[in-house]
């Protein structure tokens, strides 16, 4: 946000205001700045809360199958397999990919369930039914009176009186890669079982909740699933544990990975053509 403001806003700003003839200390008047203290976007940020989460699958999924398009798409012609990274490739693809993040995110149970779980103690939450409230609203007129600490902050202290230094590290700021691996690939899971797992908190049938750093997501609950899992023992016949030529063996099918095999969507799946 803050390399968005630097390099996007301020110069357009800048920009504009020359433009109109205005004076450098011009204010914006549709902009107001607000400073959020550290720890608070898991709370009160209902992106963070409720629809980052399936909007990143969904991207993810997304990618897969044009992964999966791409390299099929060579082998029917009998070309070498290889993916091309380059930065062209990935940005026009990328475009696809984030389309389909959007339309998976305009769900508006999803949308309203994000705003009710960015809640505070108390009882209240950031949803319109509970800011609209009788008892909200008997709350922010008592509040000079029940909390007049916090009412006399609130009328004598500005945003930049809350506002860390600028050479002061924020938490918020730091990039944090625990929450991208959830230790297992959740790439088998269809994009509307995390949301319906967002919005009920229900784990769907055939997974389980897993825990990474500050995010819950969905993994396979299925053996082949699962990195930590042993093959079962082999059952052999006599005459199979007979000793065998060399360069002989008795040929098995795979029990891990039990049906088949199908491509990553984000409806229902679809098995490979």
């Amino acid at each position: 946000m803050q390399e968005w403001v630097e390099k996007v806003l301020i110069p357009y700003l800048n920009a504009r205001r020359a433009e109109l003839g205005l004076p450098p200390e011009q204010k914006a008047p549709d902009i107001l700045i607000d400073f959020v203290p550290g720890g608070c976007t898991g709370i009160g940020q209902p992106l963070d809360v409720g629809l980052n989460r399936p909007f990143k699958h969904a991207v993810k999924l997304a990618y897969h199958s044009w992964l999966i398009d791409t390299l099929l798409k060579q082998r029917e012609k009998e070309q070498k397999m290889d993916l091309d990274t380059g930065l062209p490739v990935l940005r026009d693809a990328s475009v696809g990919w984030i389309w389909e993040g959007y339309k998976a995110v305009q769900d508006t149970e999803l949308i309203l369930k994000s705003w009710s779980m960015c809640a505070i103690r108390g009882g209240r939450n950031l949803s319109y039914a509970c800011m609209t409230s009788f008892e909200t609203n008997q709350t922010l007129v008592n509040l000079k009176h029940d909390k007049p600490e916090l009412w006399n902050d609130l009328q004598t202290k500005s945003t930049q009186d809350y506002c860390p230094g600028d050479d002061e590290a924020v938490p918020e700021d730091l990039e944090r890669h625990e929450d991208e691996d959830m230790g297992n690939d959740d790439s088998e899971i269809p994009t509307h079982e995390v949301i319906e797992h967002v919005i009920t908190k229900r784990v769907p049938k055939g997974r389980q909740q897993k825990q990474a750093g500050g995010s819950i997501g969905l993994v396979s609950s299925g053996d082949a699933e699962d990195v930590d899992a042993e093959m079962p023992p082999e059952e052999t016949s006599d005459e199979e544990a007979a000793p065998k030529g060399r360069g002989m063996r008795t040929r098995r099918p795979n029990t891990k990975y039990a049906g088949e095999f199908w491509r990553h969507t984000n409806n229902k799946d679809q098995d490979i053509p």
